[in-house]
């Protein structure tokens, strides 16, 4: 049965299922929704992480009608990885796997959770050794080994390229980030324990960001308290790359769209700590979540005891009034103040313009993922 978005029938398999998956879903959801009382022109797409590069990437595809609307929590569009790259992480898949010839076919057989088990340590590879020689530098670059492909096929380039040249442009967007994203991948590894800079500083050479940005370490330690630890440099410093930046950009790329962008920055800090680690998880990555879903009694794991309702009660509101009208309640976003809705509180929800203006600034000729 073909698949009428992309002209590909079902019955052969493509290099990038993934991305068709998530097509053929879309299809499904034009032809069936109106079935369960739901209008087929009003489908809002959203994801968290790599759910929301994906959605970026979605969009990037400019397939009008499947989807009307696009949320983008904590990923953005500049993550994906070269056809040669994708080939090396394959190739250690199957390795590892012990499978001789690297085909879907031969991977097929594999069982589904020794795969799975696989590609986790694969992943733990790539951002504990970030090695462009052994990964390539598209994998090292998006911190990822498992994304989107650029087959000069269904994705022809990165997604922010194709968003900056117009594509998706009618489509109203909602994005945006956790103040202190990366302190989910260092506080609960014992990370903050860490005195001596060095080990951070590497990981910054690794991912080319010190050669790129001279000075960058000692940039972010003079921009936050005296106190701060080397860890918390370091993700101030990673939090920026992979995600702020990233976010920043797309918001950038569509600000003379005819569709509206709102962006927004979640900075409730969490005081749960993991064990002995000396930190705690602070606005760290996907703490929004138990808010924005107001699902707080799921999420206390990184929470605390008694974290805000009435934050989760009013941030709940913003995305059910995005998703329903199209507006969330503050300001689209624009070049000249960049208005960025910033939840830190109940009591403070407001607009802050041009948040960390210097660090946005210090990246403006870098490369991001």
């Amino acid at each position: 049965m073909a698949c009428s978005a992309t002209g590909i029938s079902r019955s052969v398999v493509p290099p990038r299922p993934g991305l068709l998956d998530q097509l053929f879903a879309l299809e499904w959801v034009q032809d069936n929704i109106a079935a369960f009382g739901g209008d087929p022109t009003r489908v809002t797409v959203a994801g968290e992480s790599a759910g929301a590069m994906s959605v970026t990437t979605l969009l990037s595809l400019d397939r009008r009608g499947l989807f009307h609307q696009a949320i983008m929590q904590s990923g953005a569009g500049h993550c994906a990885q070269t056809t040669e790259d994708a080939a090396r992480v394959t190739r250690a898949l199957a390795k590892m796997l012990d499978v001789r010839q690297v085909t879907a076919e031969a991977l097929a057989e594999v069982e589904l959770d020794r795969i799975l088990t696989v590609q986790t340590e694969i992943s733990d590879m790539v951002a504990t050794n970030p090695d462009k020689d052994t990964w390539g530098e598209s994998t090292v670059m998006s911190g990822m080994a498992f994304l989107p492909v650029i087959d000069g096929d269904l994705l022809t380039q990165r997604p922010i390229d194709a968003i900056a040249a117009g594509a998706g442009a009618n489509v109203p967007v909602l994005t945006g980030t956790n103040t202190q994203e990366y302190r989910l991948f260092l506080a609960p590894i014992g990370a903050f324990l860490i005195t001596d800079p060095k080990l951070f500083k590497d990981k910054l050479t690794a991912y080319g960001i010190q050669a790129a940005i001279p000075g960058v370490y000692d940039f972010y330690k003079d921009h936050l308290p005296k106190d701060t630890r080397p860890a918390g440099i370091f993700s101030a410093i990673a939090s920026d790359f992979f995600f702020r930046i990233p976010c920043c950009r797309v918001a950038e790329a569509r600000a003379g769209a005819p569709a509206t962008t709102h962006v927004y920055e979640f900075d409730w800090r969490s005081p749960r700590r993991i064990l002995g680690t000396l930190a705690d998880l602070g606005a760290c990555h996907a703490l929004e979540l138990g808010f924005m879903f107001d699902t707080l009694s799921t999420a206390s794991a990184i929470t605390d005891p008694n974290p805000p309702q009435d934050l989760a009660t009013a941030m709940h509101t913003a995305w059910v009034d995005f998703i329903t009208s199209g507006d969330p309640g503050w300001i689209p976003y624009n070049t000249p103040t960049r208005p960025v809705q910033t939840f830190f509180d109940a009591g403070r929800i407001t607009i802050v313009n041009n948040p960390r203006a210097d660090e946005r600034e210090l990246w403006k000729d870098f490369v991001t993922p």
